[in-house]
């Protein structure tokens, strides 16, 4: 019966959700089998259920979805789930795309174990004693029946058990020997031997003696090679495992048996060691076996190996649990009690839960994993991260399993500007996994990677799989005809076509939350299977490993791993924005939507921070007419200066203020004065600077004054000024008195408590090296803030622009590990964000480095910019997305250009990115960089050398792009061109085409010759016989066959008249249909108006009924509303009664009315007695007992007297007349119910009248009943408005159907004609042929002498015959011309497209003329040896339809693009305008 309910439930369930057809589902539940009855339960297995996911064919995403069940729906978007596996799907309404959180078609790829892994949603890597081991949802949580749904507000909750529930094992730690060997070991056996006599039965061979050869399916002997019979062969075979006792002899049993599960039998043998005194072999060792375990001088036993693993122990129990299922945990309890066995707690396994928060919005899908829910055993293992959804939108190599038939595709990886990994290149490349920690390295560890990579500066990854599917579909060949009365002649005819339909899918994801504690893995497994991911990995408690040889004195390299005791514990959350197809938004009419690529994950992420707040639109007054330029200077150096040949320190200036607005003075006389001067190392000891806490500037660069006087110019002259100040990082030896530093305070603490500093990749030495940068915690940015910036603001009178540079702010996020305040990554990010709003408040623009994203939104320039990615050596192309999101937002640069090595390189990136160009530059002094060794690296600095190439660049790059700054970057596109080829090459190939040519053309006159003169001996023949079947076929085509079609009517074939007859019904259809849909269209406006009227009556008298009900529902009414509902209840029940009664008194009164004289008389006789007793009943309950107990005894002594006589008179009329007794009891007994009832009304109504809110409670009611009567009549006119709008809807939408399907039927008729017309053109054309054959032969053959004269008469004959058919043949074709044009004018009314009929014109080449094999434009691109399409050809499109076309190459290219020639220069490019004016250049001169 449960079984049933949920089957009920179930299909209702889907009947309430579900907006299409319900298909059966492929995947249904197994249900456990009862041991004893052999019957399923209630039970489902879920190991079974599951191992179906992996094995069912499921090839399209429709079908996928049709397993699932719809779990919530909202905002455009449906979120589907199923309940076994966790899988979720998000639909897109609109387009109907679909997005999984796992692969669909699974079944096509790997083994199980790589299927279960991609099935699963939560990945979870921990430690157990030192071991790193792997939890996958599927198999740990989904095949155990731990997976939950929950409704929650905008979604659903799934929460997941991973790992095994169950404590205890179902494994004997301690046994007697004859239990464990009966009731496990002979069991387990005795499962084989069935086992072995079902092979044997079937001639299963032993493999170790005797093999069978399956090609000719003879059994072959292993020893001599020689075959032998069915009887001579040695099948497998039962065997007695006692006789193969000691572990000496385990192989033996397999070997002899040939049943390869014995080799399962022994590995749970060889985890029992048995103890028993008569196998020992000495004395001593009976002593050793007595003193540990006594009860072996009573019993032997079997003791589990002590040093079993975890996993190993989980092995055994399932051996034990598979093959001997009757073993139950009493059964353990028992033996272990019988051995004497005390369970001290078995290590409970790893058991981890947690839940991902699905929810739905107008961006789509959002998961939210809440931390503070995540559980296991923290004291028992390590948890090092949780991945979920690692296959989310997962993009496929191929199409189900048909390797041949590939996709492309490509994962995008935020690898410093971002980067793309593109599937079809890595089809065959095996495994490919590259990662990047969000926000780059964390030096609070000691454990660092990957740090000379691109730094991941904003949390968003995508990927975009370019998918077709294949399918059949039918294919209209002739549209049906049909007769006067539209009855059908001829039935349409269908073919099976092969279709292919193409879709591109994506999404972009956005971790929202737990950001700075991800790393973001793009993972390639084509070794393993077909699919490209990438994946989220969370660490919500840091854990460090460090070598203790670095820490204390050991003598060798020891890893030792210590975790934080500080958690994370708010969300990890992803926001999942789906890509829409292109030609499915055309088709369907979508306008507001997102591309599958790159740059639509770009637009979408930059539109979801515009909205959020994160990014707002530079405006006129943001910008200058001319880009920035962004000189970062260096202020002044600590060097060792001899005096008098006595070494001193003195700060050695490198650029002064004075320097700065000589800089500025000169650069502005060329005409360059937007510049962003960054001041670095200007106060506080210079490069080497102390904490940003006390101000002061350094006096070689001009001390406080020149800095005043600094400020004051910039103003005047309108150039920015923004001291650099490094808030994380302070050299150890720049800790001095009174700083407001204390470093056992202030300072960031490794995970081992030691001091931690900035690390930098060293390439020689192959390793991160410190340079004595002590990190500072985060929780102190705003500690040294505070105070700085009330020194430094003092500088800014009011009216000033002020400005500051936090360079590391932007780019560095470090946790803090200290003992007595520990942060997390996510804390420290909480304390930068603070500190970043504080700048913004505080200071009129804020310059950083990077910048991590959560910057953003407070920055108003951002050096430094990633404009490039790592160039992983798998990666393909490189790609602009932080332009694109940034620009127009936040004015940028990327590095240092004169610090670059290619400069060319550099100076195209910036164009692609949007962004400007910086200099690192030193005015004086320089060579003192080149001594420092952690300054030497600025050896190109000078300003003297770089001021013409400052000039040179800036102003190139202005040129081109001062004009886009406010404009959004919206397309680009890596182009195909052609390498311009020097002169030589030119010559090369002009000679090689010159010389095909003339190989081609002798060859070709060769072989024409050849055919015309076997064409002429052919033609001869076969001219007539063309030419007379292509006659037949077009009077055929033009008359019809005369063939009776109909034999009632006698109508016959017609042919092209019968199709103009078609075509005119068809046109009559669509004019009366028309017609109606004007009749129907304006009855059902009428009706949506009055609907309109009646809905809006409705809400106004709802309004009114709401308000009065709220005011009968009012407080002062509630004690006589408890007082009127029950006067109400006791109408009720009284009127029920009364209704009762009369139809009791009906029944009654129809079978007295039937009974004889005696039954009316004993009838009546118990009436009248039965009235007697009801007197006397109600005198009794009249009289007060306590106050008259004699009376009242007396009452009831008559009452109980006149009850008997009551009852005789009953009995005597029941023997009587049975139904007559019971009906007059019914009606007798309901009588008294009308009393008491009546009695409970009128003490009712005197509860009411006496009550003194009966009058208020009245008026109320008054008002309430007339707004409720209002509102019902307003209910059914709004009911019978809609009733007349559906009912008017639907005239409209049927005849609307009618007239398309009048238009469909004439445009099939026409395509019926088309194919007709185009048919007899064919037949015309053979025709012609046949005559010009006719025609040549006779001119080429009668001339030659060596045929004979009757030959020639043939030929001559076979001519004449040709011309006088070709002449009938056109005579038709003509007349078919006009009929056709006859239907064509007439169908054009309604039908869209009319084909073109066929020339008369000889010379034009007929409609169905093969045309030369060229290639077509859409056939891609024709390929030379000179291609590139390496990517290194980019097209930047900005919204106002300014695009560049970039080469990266370091030759010139030459690209074809939208019908024009582009010339591009090496290292160069073209800015098209919007009017298609173009202008050149080139980076160097």
């Amino acid at each position: 019966m449960k079984r049933i309910l949920a089957v009920l439930l179930t299909v209702l369930t889907l009947l309430g959700t579900l907006t299409v057809g319900i298909s059966a589902k492929q995947i249904t539940p197994v249900y456990v089998i009862d041991d004893k009855t052999k019957k399923e339960t209630d039970e489902i297995d879920y190991e079974k259920t599951l191992e179906k996911y992996l094995t069912t064919e499921i090839t399209t995403p429709e079908a996928k979805l049709e397993e699932m069940e719809l779990m919530y729906e909202k905002d455009g978007y449906q979120l589907w789930g199923d309940q076994f596996t966790g899988e979720v799907a998000v639909k897109n309404m609109a387009s109907g795309q679909i997005l999984f959180s796992n692969p669909y078609d699974v079944y096509s790829s790997g083994t199980d174990s790589i299927k279960k892994q991609l099935l699963s949603q939560v990945v979870i890597k921990y430690t157990d004693n030192d071991t790193e081991k792997l939890m996958y949802s599927f198999t740990e949580a989904a095949q155990r029946g731990q997976i939950k749904f929950k409704n929650i507000k905008n979604g659903i909750r799934v929460e997941y058990t991973i790992g095994r529930e169950e404590n205890r094992m179902l494994v004997p730690k301690q046994i007697l020997k004859e239990r464990f060997e009966e009731n496990i070991l002979d069991v387990f056996a005795a499962e084989i031997n069935a086992e072995s006599r079902e092979l044997a039965e079937k001639g299963v061979p032993n493999e170790n003696y005797t093999r069978l050869d399956k090609t000719t399916g003879k059994y072959i002997d292993v020893a001599t090679g020689q075959e032998v019979s069915r009887e001579q062969a040695v099948l497998v075979s039962e065997a007695d495992w006692r006789n193969y006792y000691n572990e000496s002899q385990y192989t033996k049993l397999v070997t002899d048996s040939g049943n390869q599960t014995w080799f399962l039998f022994n590995k749970l043998r060889a985890n029992y060691n048995r103890k028993d005194l008569n196998e020992a072999a000495t004395e001593a060792l009976k002593n050793e076996m007595l003193l540990l375990y006594p009860i072996t001088k009573e019993h032997a036993i079997y003791l589990f190996s002590p040093d079993a693993t975890l996993t190993e122990t989980m092995y055994v129990e399932s051996l034990i649990k598979t093959y001997v299922p009757q073993y139950t945990f009493e059964d353990l309890d028992n033996d272990h009690a019988a051995a004497g066995y005390e369970n001290t707690g078995d290590k409970a396994p790893a058991l981890f839960k947690l839940a991902i928060e699905y929810t739905l919005d107008k961006w789509g899908l959002t998961a939210r994993v809440p931390v503070n829910g995540l559980r296991f055993t923290e004291s028992l293992y390590q948890l090092t991260y949780l991945s979920i959804l690692p296959y989310m939108g997962a993009g496929a190599n191929y199409y189900l399993d048909d390797k041949t038939d590939t996709f492309t595709g490509y994962d995008f990886f935020p690898d410093g500007s971002g980067t793309l990994f593109r599937h079809e290149d890595l089809a065959t490349k095996g495994a490919t996994i590259v990662n990047g920690k969000v926000y780059g390295q964390d030096y609070a560890y000691h454990t660092i990677t990957g740090g000379h990579n691109e730094v991941v500066r904003y949390p968003v990854f995508g990927i975009v799989s370019n998918y077709h599917e294949k399918g059949t579909e039918k294919k209209l060949v002739s549209e049906a005809e049909y007769d006067a009365e539209g009855n059908v002649v001829t039935p349409a005819v269908y073919e099976d076509v092969e279709t292919m339909r193409t879709e591109d899918r994506g999404f972009v994801a956005i971790i929202e939350e737990g950001d700075s504690l991800a790393t973001i893995a793009t993972n390639s497994s084509s070794n393993t299977h077909k699919y490209n991911s990438i994946e989220m990995q969370f660490y919500p408690r840091p854990r460090d490993t460090m070598n203790l040889a670095n820490i204390i004195s050991v003598g060798s390299n020891a890893p030792w791993t210590v975790v934080s005791s500080r958690k994370f514990v708010g969300n990890y959350k992803i926001r999942f924005i789906m890509l829409t197809d292109e030609s499915i938004a055309k088709e369907k009419g979508i306008t507001d939507y997102y591309a599958p690529t790159w740059m639509g994950m770009a637009q979408a992420y930059r539109d979801y921070l515009v909205e959020k707040g994160d990014l707002t639109a530079l405006t006129e007054d943001d910008v200058n007419d001319d880009i920035p330029l962004y000189l970062q200077t260096f202020g002044t150096l600590e060097t060792v200066e001899k005096i008098m040949s006595i070494p001193v320190n003195v700060m050695t200036p490198l650029t002064s203020f004075e320097n700065v607005k000589t800089i500025y003075d000169e650069l502005a006389e060329n005409g360059i004065s937007n510049i962003k001067f960054r001041l670095t190392g200007y106060a506080n000891g210079g490069m080497y600077s102390g904490i940003p806490y006390k101000l002061n500037w350094e006096k070689s660069v001009g001390g406080k004054k020149g800095y005043e006087d600094l400020v004051k110019y910039a103003n005047e002259k309108g150039f920015g000024v923004f001291p650099d100040f490094d808030f994380v990082y302070v050299r150890a030896s720049q800790d001095k008195a009174f700083d407001g530093l204390s470093l056992k305070k202030h300072a960031v603490r490794t995970i081992n408590d030691q001091y931690t500093s900035k690390r930098y990749y060293s390439a020689t030495q192959q390793t991160f090296v410190g340079r004595f940068e002590l990190a500072i915690s985060p929780a102190y940015f705003n500690h040294f803030y505070s105070k700085l910036s009330e020194n430094l603001l003092k500088y800014y009178p009011e009216g000033y622009k002020s400005g500051i540079s936090v360079a590391t702010l932007g780019t560095d996020l470090n946790s803090d590990f200290d003992e007595d305040e520990p942060y997390n990554r996510d804390d420290s990010e909480g304390f930068t964000v603070d500190l970043f709003k504080n700048l913004s408040n505080d200071f009129s623009e804020v310059m950083t480095d990077g910048a991590n994203a959560f910057a953003w939104k407070y920055v108003d320039y951002i050096m430094n910019v990633p404009l490039d990615s790592s160039r992983y050596n798998r990666s393909s192309n490189a790609v602009p997305f932080i332009g694109v999101v940034l620009h127009g937002y936040v004015q940028m640069a990327g590095s240092p250009i004169n610090m670059e090595g290619n400069i060319a390189y550099s100076f195209l990136k910036a164009i692609e990115n949007g962004a400007g160009l910086s200099f690192t530059i030193c005015y004086q002094n320089y060579e003192k960089l080149k001594e420092d060794r952690q300054l030497s690296q600025y050896y190109s600095v000078r300003y003297d050398i770089l001021k013409s190439d400052i000039i040179k660049y800036y102003k190139k790059l202005n040129e081109l792009t001062r004009d886009l700054q406010l404009v959004r970057i919206s397309g680009h596109d890596f182009l195909i061109g052609e390498r311009v080829p020097d002169a030589d090459e030119i010559a090369a190939d002009l000679k090689a085409l010159e010389d095909a040519a003339k190989a081609e053309k002798e060859a070709a006159e060769k072989k024409l010759q050849e055919e015309l003169r076997q064409m002429a001996l052919s033609g001869r023949i076969d001219a007539v016989n063309n030419a007379k079947n292509a006659l037949d076929s077009i009077r055929s085509s033009y008359e019809g066959t005369g063939a009776v079609l109909d034999p009632a009517t006698g109508r016959t074939d017609r042919g092209l008249f019968d199709q103009l007859d078609a075509i005119k019904g068809y046109i009559e259809e669509y004019r009366a249909a028309a017609a109606d849909v004007e009749t129907y269209k304006a009855a059902a406006e009428a009706a949506k108006a009055a609907a309109l009227a009646t809905e809006a009556t409705l809400r106004e008298k709802s309004e009114i009924f709401n308000a009065a009900k709220t005011q009968l529902d009012d407080p002062k009414n509630a004690d006589y509303a408890k007082l009127y509902a029950a006067l109400e209840a006791a109408q009720k029940n009284y009127t029920s009664a009364v209704d009762t009664l009369n139809t009791l008194k009906g029944n009654y009164d129809t079978l007295r009315n039937a009974a004889d004289a005696e039954a009316k008389n004993l009838s009546a006789a118990y009436e009248a007695a039965y009235a007697r007793s009801a007197a006397a009943k109600a005198e009794r309950d009249a009289i007060d007992k306590t106050k008259d107990p004699a009376g009242y005894e007396a009452a009831s002594q008559r009452f109980t007297a006149l009850d008997k006589e009551t009852t005789a008179a009953y009995t005597q009329l029941r023997t009587k007349n049975l139904q007559l007794a019971a009906a007059a009891n019914k009606y007798l007994a309901q009588t008294t119910v009308i009393s008491t009832r009546e009695a409970a009304v009128k003490t009712a109504e005197a509860n009411c009248n006496a009550h003194s809110g009966k009058a208020q409670y009245d008026a109320d009611r008054a008002v309430y009943d007339a707004a409720n009567a209002e509102y019902t009549a307003a209910k059914e006119a709004d009911d019978a408005a809609k009733k007349t709008l559906s009912e008017a809807e639907t005239n409209y939408k049927n005849a609307t159907t009618a007239q398309t399907t009048a238009q469909r039927k004439a445009t099939g008729q026409v395509t019926t004609i088309n194919n007709t017309i185009k048919k007899i053109a064919s037949q015309r054309k053979i025709a012609v042929n046949a005559a010009k054959s006719a025609a040549y032969a006779a001119e080429l053959l009668i001339p030659d002498p060596q045929y004979s004269a009757a030959f020639k008469a043939d030929v001559q004959k076979a001519k004449d015959e040709t011309m006088v058919l070709a002449a009938e043949v056109e005579d038709l074709f003509l007349k078919a011309r006009e009929l056709v044009a006859e239907c064509y004018g007439i169908a054009a009314e309604v039908v869209e497209k009319i084909p073109e009929i066929p020339a008369v014109d000889e010379t034009e080449k007929p409609a169905d003329t093969e045309t030369p094999d060229t290639p077509a434009e859409d056939e891609g691109y024709n390929y030379t040896k000179y291609t590139d399409d390496s990517g290194n050809i980019v097209k930047v499109t900005y919204e106002n339809g300014v695009f560049f076309i970039l080469n990266y190459n370091f030759f010139d290219v030459k690209v074809e693009l939208d019908g024009k020639s582009y010339t591009i220069a090496k290292n160069g490019g073209v800015k098209v305008m919007a009017d298609g004016s173009a202008t050149y250049f080139t980076v160097t001169d």
